[in-house]
């Protein structure tokens, strides 16, 4: 999967203006994504495997918005399947493709973003 086809080119252009308009923004945001995102993962899959269904959603919307904000569309998509899984799908061949499907996801989505800061020179 090639970076332009993971980030958001619209998402993308708004993140390099505030790095224009503030050096350093985007380097803290992709930041604190990166370690966050890994976190937000894990507390999917601990309410996923007690059948914490709020748990799993709120923190699947939580990774889903931090995804749109910077623009990893695929992340933010697989992040919003796990969020609207329905008790009755658990364990069940659709929930445990969403699952795969986010897991796949996420290092797609670090990597692309952890790129694009190669290209942004360093604030100060």
């Amino acid at each position: 999967m090639t970076e332009s086809a993971i980030l958001d080119p619209k998402a993308l252009e708004l993140l390099r203006s505030l790095e224009q308009d503030s050096p350093g923004a985007m380097r803290q945001l992709v930041g604190l994504f990166v370690t966050d995102a890994p976190a937000q993962l894990k507390k999917i899959e601990a309410a996923y495997r007690l059948g914490d269904l709020e748990g799993v959603r709120q923190a699947a919307h939580f990774l889903r918005s931090g995804s749109m904000a910077l623009g990893v569309t695929q992340l933010a998509v697989a992040s919003h399947a796990v969020e609207r899984l329905e008790w009755a799908q658990y364990g069940q061949v659709v929930a445990q493709q969403c699952m795969l499907q986010l897991r796949a996801e996420l290092p797609h989505a670090l990597n692309a973003l952890l790129d694009e800061l190669e290209n942004v020179s360093p604030a100060g």
